[in-house]
């Protein structure tokens, strides 16, 4: 039986590799859990607020 835990299914055609702090990393991954998505996801919505302007 397949997964449900995210009703998200993204069918997306680019990757982006970055390389960031150890720490920078625990605290997304440790928000993400908090906000029960995959830190891609969070990423995502975090690179989608900072380029259209809406970032802190």
């Amino acid at each position: 039986m397949k997964s449900t835990k995210f009703d998200q299914s993204p069918n997306f055609e680019e990757r982006l590799t970055v390389a960031i702090p150890a720490d920078l990393k625990a605290k997304v991954f440790a928000h993400a859990t908090r906000r029960g998505l995959p830190a891609s996801i969070l990423v995502r919505e975090a690179l989608i607020a900072f380029t259209s302007g809406k970032a802190a």
